[in-house]
């Protein structure tokens, strides 16, 4: 009998230093027993949601499949031309700003990953044409109004971080790709002052428009600078007690944390290349004061008057990964957000064919609201938090702190993916809070007040997003590119991946249907006004998953993890019954970081018996393969891992 050798499957599973593959949260005993799919298929073809990190074996030396990149560069050279058409033809708002940033700002880390200079300039050319949509404002400064001369610096301030990102970014590429003449260039020398002079240290240090006043809690007339602002809430200075009950008075909004983003990417970008992002003295000293008072405001620290600023992080400790282990998460402002009016019904969890939690009872008076309490943020808001601490990290040489870190990252990847996530990798859900609680969000959003005074139901009723409709929140926002702190991250990624890409009809079907998360249903005023009226999942309206801004999120360099490349091979290409066939696996450490306890498995062939002892470097045969515990290896190092069979 002659028998074909085919490459043997190696499986490794890497307990690296800075990627501990432990303390990953799940939450029930019960549901503990239950595996995710393996995300590579070691076939030694990179491709699908395979990169470099959770698949060394098949992408060694690539940081994603090529596959993969050929269809984030089909989706951006069709969608390219619209995002900058929608800028060019605004001129009411700056909504088409804030809409750029989400799209685009998972591409622009994802060029930084892969060094695409084509799209770099393909993004700074639509910024160029945003630059051009520049007003003067009242106090002289270039700013985006509206055709009113307002500004909506909840829209502004999200494109002014995704500018400075990119500031950032741009700064680090050779001189030979940002050379005059080129939209990168431009952006390098125009937009500096527009960020730092004109916008960020504006808003911080110099006014104080409306929009920075403590609206419905104590000292609501008082309009602060973003600065003073940030600092009474960190301090927690606005009245908690009746009538300002609100915890949320001393939460600071997403606004706000995106400004000490900015400020963290031009600082770093300054650090590292002062001749191209220049500031004075004074501006660093203010923008590092800025970060400093956010991290203490998210980390818990001291201000410079001395002031004790309490971590607005609290731990999630009830949680057990896949192995049964307990576990710890976290979450921002646990209850910073109770009675907030997005989260009116955040306590209402009926599904989608279920009740609408609206403002009419049958006697057709207005339906008290409720909230639920240790919300945290829902995930449309959490997702720019991931964007923000990895821009304040990006700032710790410059600012001294100390967080975040990893143990940090690795907690809110713990939250995300054994609280929040609904374990169904088939097709992945999350609830709409960040602590797990599963309510309806912003119901009623538009008519909020309408129905609250009058009784009207205004001009959208019944909008709403119930119970897992935030979902596209997780693929869109940047949690993807913390796969590295948890192999089961990763292993919900690739179930992600398979949900955007497949052509199979199941997934296109589950894409169907999944489009109605999309903000809600437009039903009648009548069937609002009805107790126990049924939301009809049908209205939803529709919208597709952006795989633009989930797409770049796979790509993972892992610069900074431990990587083993694995080549295999075997002494004779076939073999007769009887034949005493060698395998050997080649494992070597690629990456500048060592790695721990690391483990290599591999199993036998078919029609193939285990040689008795044969298995060097104190490899263990048990269940029909070979397991080497090879412990650490420091950067560079190579082991030949050898094994016999007899062909049967």
């Amino acid at each position: 009998m002659r028998i074909s050798n085919t490459k043997i499957r190696v499986f490794v599973e890497i307990a690296l230093f800075l990627v501990l593959f432990f303390a990953y949260a799940y939450p029930t005993k019960a549901q503990a027993q239950t595996q995710p799919p393996q995300t590579c298929n070691y076939n030694t073809i990179c491709e699908g949601a395979e990169n470099q990190r959770n698949c060394p074996n098949d992408c060694a030396g690539k940081v994603i499949a090529e596959d993969t990149s050929t269809l984030i560069t089909t989706i951006w050279n069709n969608k390219k031309a619209e995002l900058n058409d929608a800028i060019l033809s605004w001129s009411t708002d700056s909504r088409a700003l804030y809409d750029f940033q989400f799209h685009a700002n998972n591409l622009l880390l994802y060029t930084r990953l892969t060094k695409d200079y084509t799209k770099m300039e393909d993004i700074a050319g639509i910024m160029m044409t945003a630059h051009a949509k520049l007003t003067t404002s009242p106090s002289g400064r270039q700013r985006w109004m509206d055709a009113n001369g307002v500004e909506n610096i909840t829209e502004t301030a999200q494109y002014i971080y995704f500018v400075a990102t990119a500031i950032n970014v741009f700064s680090e590429i050779p001189l030979e790709n940002r050379q005059e003449g080129t939209n990168i260039y431009r952006v390098l020398n125009e937009y500096k002052s527009i960020v730092v002079q004109d916008n960020l240290l504006g808003w911080l240090y110099e006014d104080a428009p409306s929009w920075h006043s403590a609206s419905g809690c104590s000292d609501s007339a008082t309009l602060y600078k973003a600065f003073d602002f940030v600092k009474k809430q960190a301090k927690k200075d606005f009245s908690t007690n009746p009538p300002y009950q609100f915890t949320y008075c001393n939460s600071i909004r997403d606004d706000k944390q995106q400004m000490a983003g900015t400020a963290a990417e031009i600082l770093a970008a300054n650090h590292n290349h002062p001749s191209l992002v220049p500031l004075t003295t004074d501006e660093k000293t203010k923008l590092a004061n800025y970060v400093k008072l956010m991290n203490a405001y998210i980390f818990g620290g001291t201000l410079s008057d001395n002031s004790i600023i309490e971590s607005r992080l609290t731990d999630i400790t009830d949680l057990y990964d896949y192995q049964n282990r307990s576990v710890t998460g976290t979450v921002l402002d646990l209850d910073g957000w109770y009675l907030y009016p997005d989260y009116y019904f955040s306590d209402k969890t009926t599904s989608l064919t279920g009740i609408f939690p609206g403002y009419k009872d049958a006697d057709n008076t207005n339906k008290p609201f409720t909230s639920a309490h240790n919300t945290g943020w829902d995930l449309s808001h959490a997702k720019r938090q991931i964007w923000i601490m990895d821009s304040l990290s990006r700032s710790k040489t410059v600012t001294g702190a100390v967080l975040p870190n990893d143990i940090v990252y690795k907690k809110f990847v713990n939250q995300l993916v054994y609280k929040i996530f609904d374990k169904n990798y088939d097709n992945p859900q999350f609830t709409n809070y960040m602590s797990g609680v599963n309510g309806w969000y912003r119901v009623n959003y538009d008519d909020r007040e309408k129905n609250l005074t009058t009784g009207d139901l205004g001009t959208t009723p019944c909008r709403g997003l119930p119970p897992y409709a935030s979902s596209e929140s997780i693929p869109t926002g940047g949690f993807g590119f913390w796969q590295k702190y948890n192999s089961d991250m990763a292993t919900l990624y690739a179930s992600l991946y398979r949900l955007y890409t497949s052509t199979d009809t199941h997934y296109e079907d589950l894409r169907a249907a999944d489009a109605r998360y999309f903000w809600g249903n437009l039903l009648t005023p009548d069937q609002c006004k009805i107790v126990g009226g049924i939301v009809d999942t049908e209205a939803y309206t529709a919208k597709t998953w952006d795989q633009l801004a989930f797409l770049p999120t796979m790509a993972d360099s892992c610069s900074d993890c431990p990587l083993i490349k694995l080549t295999n091979s075997v002494d004779k290409p076939t073999a007769m019954v009887g034949d005493i066939l060698t395998y050997t696996t080649h494992a070597k450490n690629i990456s500048l970081n060592t790695a721990l306890a690391t483990v290599v498995t591999s199993p036998i062939p078919v029609d193939t018996e285990y040689i008795a002892g044969s298995a060097n470097e104190g490899g263990v045969f048990a269940n029909n393969k070979v397991t080497w515990n090879l412990n650490s290896l420091a950067p560079g190092t190579e082991k030949n891992l050898i094994f016999q069979v007899r062909a049967l």
